[in-house]
């Protein structure tokens, strides 16, 4: 393990700070974690390790893994290295979008709540992106939504 930590620190792939902090065998403080999830219970370690020679468009990656089976880092490593060898992964963003969801519930009349929904689509998206505005001046907001029922409720899924 030693030998590895060289390694990335030799290569800056970790300064000397960070390799300290991997060393340290710092466990997540329960105030962290209840400030991250609901209902935290306590906390649990797993193995980090890192799988190597991922080609990325063009640029070398290792990629990290928590997990307690070692035949998936075994096997991303191995993949790695196989498809590097015929030039590696590309990736193309095509258009970047999210999905935001309401959930409602003890909708007495989905065609007429489906129907008010779409007849005020305009309004729903401007109040939206009224609320988030940096995102909208930066190229982003909500642009469309769409209604779809579910067997226990109802989904408004604005988009983009």
């Amino acid at each position: 393990m030693q030998e590895r930590l060289k390694h990335l620190e030799k290569n800056q792939l970790l300064s000397t700070e960070e390799l300290k902090k991997l060393c340290q065998n710092q466990q997540l403080p329960l105030e962290t974690a209840n400030q991250m999830v609901e209902n935290v219970l306590g906390t649990f370690s797993l193995p980090f390790a890192l799988a190597p020679d991922f080609l990325i468009d063009g640029k070398e990656y290792q990629v990290p893994f928590v997990t307690e089976e070692p035949s998936v880092v075994a096997a991303a490593s191995f993949a790695a290295k196989i498809i590097k060898r015929s030039g590696g992964f590309s990736t193309k963003i095509h258009n970047r979008q999210m999905l935001g969801q309401v959930a409602l519930y003890d909708v007495a009349d989905f065609d007429k709540a489906h129907k008010n929904i779409l007849d005020k689509k305009a309004l729903l998206l401007s109040l939206a992106n009224a609320a988030h505005p940096s995102i909208v001046k930066r190229g982003g907001g909500a642009c469309d939504l769409f209604v779809e029922r579910k067997d226990d409720f109802s989904y408004c899924l604005p988009s983009c």
